[in-house]
């Protein structure tokens, strides 16, 4: 099986089901972000490997810990997680292989 990158992954699913869609302003407002879809598939990645914010930077090209830092507790809370997360494995069960 071939390597891949996981932040590949991330953005790859990204681009074919859009749930970063469920992300936005905690208020409902409509964002101002430079490439938000691209700082949200940063800030999964940065979060659900346990990393942090400054560990990821160094790790991504043209990241700024900062921008990763200020996703989080303002665009991103538990139920627009939860939204994201149903509406992958929605898209998943529509393969053949979870019928396997």
């Amino acid at each position: 099986m071939p390597a891949y990158n996981s932040v590949g992954v991330l953005t790859d699913m990204e681009h074919w089901h859009n749930w970063t869609a469920a992300f936005g302003l905690l208020s409902g407002s409509e964002g101002r972000l430079a490439a938000p879809r691209q700082r949200y598939v940063t800030a999964t990645f940065c979060y659900s490997c346990y990393l942090g914010p400054s560990p990821t930077s160094r790790s991504l090209k043209d990241v700024d810990r900062f921008q990763v830092a200020y996703i989080n507790p303002r665009h991103i809370k538990e139920q627009t997680l939860l939204d994201a997360n149903v509406g992958l494995i929605n898209c998943y069960n529509l393969f053949l292989l979870p019928e396997l």
